[in-house]
């Protein structure tokens, strides 16, 4: 973003996170590590809240938003320090953390008062919640129904041009893809088969070459 690449690093030590979660800033000009202001005992990056950042990075109105996971699959430290934390891409300043006892796995932000995580319950057992970036308040806590039922694992959420939510459930029963209307936060189209277990979604814009 703006010339800067921005890496989150988990730190973990046998599957669980054993130091503070760091996000590295590099200048793509120079190849060259920014410091940030914001590390500790000599490290140049932004020192973060929550522990064992999973998924992806997604950026927002001149912010980065964080997703903690902590333990999950293979237990949680306790109290657990998941939750989402968001860094000014220009001051590195971080915000406050949101459900910082959550393990969230993914989120996506839609607009200054609408997001979504992926709250990890357990193995095969997440849901999707809607939240407002903007004061942290959590409004909705099981999206569409899609989740709590102990079948359904929600790898990524991701949004697409029209700011619909596509869901990616790698359940062992029917996994596939659902696509969410963000604006009634019901679902549009799905279960779309994948037969095999989506992970991660990405859209990508071509070039009219013709």
């Amino acid at each position: 973003v703006n010339g800067k690449l921005f890496i989150a690093m988990q730190r973990l030590c046998n599957w669980l996170p054993s130091q503070d979660a760091y996000i590295a800033v590099f200048d793509t000009n120079t190849n060259n590590e920014i410091n940030t202001g914001m590390g500790a005992n000599g490290l140049k990056g932004i020192r973060l809240d929550v522990r064992n950042p999973f998924g992806k990075i997604k950026y927002y109105n001149g912010r980065i938003y964080i997703a903690g996971a902590d333990g999950t699959l293979f237990g949680a430290n306790n109290p657990i320090q998941g939750g989402i934390q968001s860094v000014d891409i220009t001051t590195y300043a971080k915000s406050s953390v949101i459900a910082p006892t959550t393990q969230i796995t993914a989120l996506e932000i839609i607009s200054d008062t609408k997001g979504y995580f992926v709250k990890y319950n357990a193995w095969g057992n997440n849901s999707i919640v809607s939240f407002n970036p903007s004061t942290w308040a959590i409004s909705n806590v099981n999206i569409a129904g899609i989740g709590n039922s102990n079948d359904r694992n929600i790898n990524d959420i991701t949004k697409d041009k029209d700011n619909m939510l596509w869901v990616s459930d790698a359940s062992l029963i029917k996994p596939g893809i659902y696509i969410v209307d963000t604006s009634t936060d019901t679902i549009q189209e799905g279960p779309i088969s994948t037969d095999l277990n989506p992970s991660e979604i990405t859209f990508c814009e071509r070039d009219n070459l013709l």
